[in-house]
């Protein structure tokens, strides 16, 4: 992979953590208080989803990834940086 090309996926990645650590913080101060932590949680399924999914939208095109495989590979690669931090949590507190 080009290290350009490496670099705005990396770039992506930050952009759609720092979004979904906002919108983690949106959540608790603004939606909590209104209809408790419950809800809130399951509405913020669906909202983070779609904030996810406009990033990706509106980031990925300047990627400059074409393929389909590397398309998907990049997807993989962002659910694995997703999914990492709880995967380590969960074998920690095995352990």
């Amino acid at each position: 992979m080009d290290p350009d090309i490496a670099l705005r996926v990396v770039s992506l990645a930050v952009v759609l953590a720092c979004t979904e650590t906002l919108h983690g913080i949106a959540r608790t101060v603004l939606v909590v208080p209104r209809i408790g932590k419950e809800r809130a949680l399951r509405l913020s399924v669906v909202s983070g989803s779609l904030l996810a999914l406009l990033v990706c939208v509106a980031l990925v095109p300047g990627t400059g990834l074409r393929t389909s495989s590397d398309l998907l590979a990049v997807g993989l690669g962002l659910a694995f940086l997703g999914v990492a931090p709880w995967l380590a949590m969960t074998l920690r507190a095995r352990a």
